[in-house]
């Protein structure tokens, strides 16, 4: 039987104050890439073929308005038409609903990916040694 990849997609680039250039893009080429795999990924078993991954992606995309990179996106992966423009609490709600749900058995993969601002935070001691300047992005 085959396992899912379930995975939470965010890219952000439509900051009110600072926009970046560059995340939704990167946030599609990280699901362009698993769907091909799980597309691709099969087990040969006599006669019989059996997909090894079936692909169950949510993007939270925040496009600026004239960025046209969703739209060809959606001809790679139709789950990207449905995508979900990303706050803190649609974040909040679609890792839980998505990645902690009874869907997500226990052999199944759970992916998070994330690209936009980040930031810096101190890193715990026992952790800050691998850290440069002890700080976790």
């Amino acid at each position: 039987m085959a396992k899912t990849i379930h995975a939470l997609i965010v890219g952000i680039n439509a900051y009110p104050d600072q926009p970046l250039f560059g995340c939704v893009n990167d946030a599609l080429a990280v699901g362009k890439f698993f769907k091909e795999l799980c597309d691709k990924t099969e087990k040969k078993t006599g006669d019989k073929t059996e997909k090894l991954f079936n692909w169950n992606p949510v993007y939270l995309l925040a496009p600026h308005k004239d960025d046209k990179a969703v739209t060809v996106a959606v001809a790679d992966d139709p789950a990207v038409a449905n995508y979900k423009l990303p706050d803190r609490q649609v974040l909040i709600d679609q890792f839980m609903e998505h990645l902690c749900s009874d869907a997500v058995k226990p052999d199944d993969v759970c992916v998070f990916y994330y690209s936009g601002h980040g930031m810096l935070a101190r890193a715990a001691p026992e952790f800050a040694h691998m850290e440069v300047g002890g700080m976790n992005q």
